[in-house]
């Protein structure tokens, strides 16, 4: 439910934030890692959105401390998450660190949406890092996965994201061609929380 308050996204986070805080709380009953790390994400991401570091910090270190300690076990989720927060408190090498984890541990589990946002996050991490390259490879393999599972809003995202990497390196034409493709299937999405981005990116094209 947390998640579905976030993708309303009409001005909804003071429910995002209150969802995220039961989700957690229910997941921490249940006694499964897999749920608890998919909560604290959600944590995290109603303290982005409201802009609560201590939601952050606090999400942060209950993934490493109550889910790093499973090793192989550790659920994928909790690596992407780690490198979540990691990457909103500006500490960007363990972001991309966590993010190399997440793609890894899902390799050959077929999972498509959680593969396509974890080389999303890896593409994100890259891109801040101005690995360029790296961050274009791991954007257009999520691409291929969210193609593949016909999701539009996560391919709009992508999409937007490749075109800023393209304005970074002064290569205006890839920069609108993805830009255009990001607005075009973001807009036949129901909900693009990002889509303010792609305007953006246009605009400084």
């Amino acid at each position: 439910y947390a998640s579905a308050m976030y993708l309303i996204n009409q001005n909804s986070t003071a429910k995002h934030m209150e969802m995220a805080t039961k989700a957690s709380a229910v997941a921490r009953e249940c006694g499964s890692s897999e749920l608890l790390a998919r909560a604290l994400f959600e944590y995290a991401r109603a303290g982005v959105e409201s802009g609560n570091e201590t939601m952050i910090r606090a999400s942060r270190g209950e993934i490493r401390e109550r889910l790093m300690c499973d090793g192989d076990k550790t659920p994928s989720i909790a690596h992407h998450a780690d490198a979540y927060c990691s990457y909103f408190l500006l500490d960007i090498a363990d972001a991309c660190q966590a993010a190399n984890r997440a793609v890894l541990s899902l390799a050959n589990r077929g999972d498509c949406g959680d593969m396509s946002l974890a080389l999303t996050g890896l593409g994100n991490c890259e891109m801040a890092l101005c690995h360029l390259k790296e961050a274009r490879s791991a954007y257009r393999e999520a691409l291929s996965y969210s193609r593949k599972m016909g999701d539009q809003c996560r391919s709009s995202i992508v999409t937007s994201n490749l075109a800023a990497t393209y304005l970074m390196s002064g290569d205006i034409e890839k920069a609108i061609e993805y830009g255009e493709e990001s607005l075009t299937v973001g807009k036949r999405s129901p909900t693009q929380p990002g889509l303010l981005r792609t305007w953006s990116n246009l605009a400084f094209a």
